[in-house]
C-alpha cells in the first residue's frame, strides 16, 4: 500500500512493486508505503479459495505462513477509506486472511493490505484517555511497525 499526494490532497493505492522506484506516478509523491499481501478490496470473488488462487498466482502468496490453508490465527492488515481519507488498523484474532478481507470491505475500504499473522501479530494503542491498550500473542518481538499520528481522530 502506497500514500501519496496526487494534486493537493493525499491518498492510497495498492500497487504490486518490486521496488519502490517500480511505483508508476513516480517516488517525488510518496508519503510512505508498505508492504502486505494484497487484499483485493474491489474485486469479486466466487469464494475464499478463489481469492487465494489470485494471490498465489500474482503474489506468490504459497510462500507466506498459513496463508494458503485458510488458517484461522492472529492477523494485522491496514486499509484505506477514500471517502474520509482515513487509515484503518485491523487486528483480528483467530481468523483468516479472507476474513480481514471481509471486515475491511465491511468497514468501507477501497484498498488494503494484509501485513502478518501468528505469533507476531499484535496491536499496541491509546484510548480516549491515552491509556495504553495492549493487543498481542506476546511470544515474539516485534521489529517493524506502524505508527499513526493524525492531525484529528474524525
Amino acid at each position: 500500500m502506497v500514500s501519496y499526494n496526487s494534486g493537493s490532497s493525499p491518498t492510497c493505492a495498492v500497487a504490486l512493486l518490486s521496488r519502490i522506484s517500480d511505483f508508476p506516478y513516480g517516488t517525488s509523491i510518496i508519503n510512505w508505503a508498505i508492504g502486505g499481501i494484497g487484499l483485493y478490496l474491489n474485486d469479486s470473488f466466487a469464494n475464499e479459495q478463489a481469492y487465494i488462487d489470485k494471490c498465489v498466482d500474482v503474489e506468490h502468496a504459497n510462500s507466506v505462513n498459513s496463508f494458503t490453508n485458510s488458517g484461522k490465527i492472529n492477523r494485522t492488515a491496514i486499509g484505506y477509506k477514500s471517502s474520509n481519507n482515513k487509515i484503518v488498523m485491523l487486528y483480528l484474532q483467530s481468523g483468516s486472511a479472507w476474513d480481514c478481507r471481509n471486515v475491511l470491505k465491511a468497514l468501507g475500504c477501497g484498498f488494503g493490505v494484509l501485513l502478518d499473522s501468528g505469533t507476531s501479530s499484535q496491536m499496541k494503542a491509546k484510548d480516549s484517555s491515552f491509556n495504553a491498550i495492549h493487543v498481542n500473542s506476546k511470544t515474539n518481538s516485534v521489529y517493524s511497525m506502524v505508527a499513526l499520528a493524525p492531525s484529528s481522530w474524525g
